[in-house]
């Protein structure tokens, strides 16, 4: 089979989950070696894809949206050529109806974030890629989803011939790591990963930790995520904890794997998640996890991980401190997470998402 992809997460994303997901397809794919994946992209920020902007490298006003027609316009010539058995896009601009003629596509819906919560939170009313995925979903082949959680919303909320929607998990991409020496800090800490906008909670998290008396010496570090805006600092000075919680940029798997390793525990208070990536990160680095008993979270960590409500700062201060109180708790949560990570791999997801291809291909002729 000869898969092309699209550019799209490639121009949004320097770095993130979404494009790390499709690095790991179209490498997996090259690699059965019988199956052909390429990238339509001629240049790229990304730091999973070699694709250097030699003409675009000086920082202006308006080049990211330049950056974007220029690889759409790019795409559109490739596809135009035909030289591949199925496209796959890699998020939701429908830009390429006009041009893919007779050949199937295919999409991967990471979440129904959007949809479930944009009443609750304004900004996720912004997103014009919404309207692109809900004309992609009724078009699409198939459809590849992260989590059944998420196959039950697409299936709900857009309609969908549940015969068209795949689950196929993700996986980790850190080292397994099985010891804790890798620490970049003294004192104790939380960590909470990537974006805190909006579903994330972390204004709720900052509550629960401000409640947990008894651990006045305990740390919260955000990896990623960007610097703290002024309402966040604000909160952490009014709560009090402006010299416990800190902001961490990484720029490597390594250093990522070190800040899991030290932790005394990976907190995930969100509201929603289509799948929940950090999850198996945590995994993989021996560190114990504290997620929200919503969305698809219980089903991706099952029994390795303790669950708290996301919406009541007080259970989230009582399950964090349970567990920071009792040592044999997190050793058996460290070693169940070993044990569940067993169930997720690369490797498999590019095998599932293969013979999603085939079938669509079997049924297009």
């Amino acid at each position: 089979m000869k898969i092309l992809f699209d550019h799209q997460t490639f121009s949004i994303q320097s770095y993130g989950g979404i494009s790390r997901y499709f690095d790991r397809l179209i490498n997996g794919i090259n690699a059965t070696g019988c199956n052909q994946a390429s990238l339509a992209i001629r240049w790229s920020d990304n730091n999973y894809i070699d694709k250097p902007l030699p003409l675009l490298s000086a920082k202006f006003k308006g080049r990211g949206r330049l950056l974007y027609i220029a690889n759409q316009r790019y795409s559109r010539q490739i596809i135009r050529r035909g030289n591949f058995d199925l496209l796959h896009a890699t998020y939701y601009d429908p830009y390429f109806l006009k041009e893919i003629d007779h050949r199937p596509f295919v999409i991967t819906i990471h979440d129904m974030i959007h949809e479930r919560l944009h009443s609750q939170f304004a900004e996720l009313q912004l997103d014009h890629y919404i309207e692109g995925k809900h004309i992609l979903a009724q078009k699409a082949a198939a459809i590849i989803t992260v989590s059944e959680y998420t196959k039950h919303d697409i299936i709900t909320l857009l309609g969908v011939d549940a015969a068209r929607v795949h689950v196929i998990h993700h996986a980790s991409s850190l080292p397994t790591l099985h010891n804790k020496t890798l620490a970049p800090s003294h004192e104790p800490y939380l960590l909470f990963v990537g974006s805190r906008g909006h579903y994330r909670n972390f204004g709720g998290l900052l509550v629960a930790i401000s409640l947990l008396k008894n651990h006045s010496n305990l740390n919260l570090i955000c990896a990623g995520g960007g610097a703290f805006t002024d309402r966040e600092l604000q909160q952490i000075k009014e709560l009090g904890l402006i010299t416990r919680v800190k902001q961490q940029a990484f720029h490597t798997d390594d250093v990522l794997a070190s800040l899991y390793a030290a932790a005394s525990a990976f907190v995930f208070p969100s509201l929603y998640e289509g799948f929940g990536i950090p999850i198996l990160e945590a995994f993989s680095c021996g560190c114990p996890c504290i997620l929200s008993r919503t969305s698809s979270l219980p089903e991706v960590a099952q029994t390795a991980a303790v669950y708290m409500d996301p919406t009541d700062p007080q259970d989230m201060a009582l399950v964090i401190s349970t567990l920071l109180a009792d040592q044999a708790l997190q050793t058996e949560l460290v070693e169940k997470g070993y044990q569940r990570l067993q169930a997720f791999s690369w490797t498999k997801a590019v095998d599932q998402t293969l013979a999603v291809y085939q079938s669509v291909l079997d049924t297009h002729g």
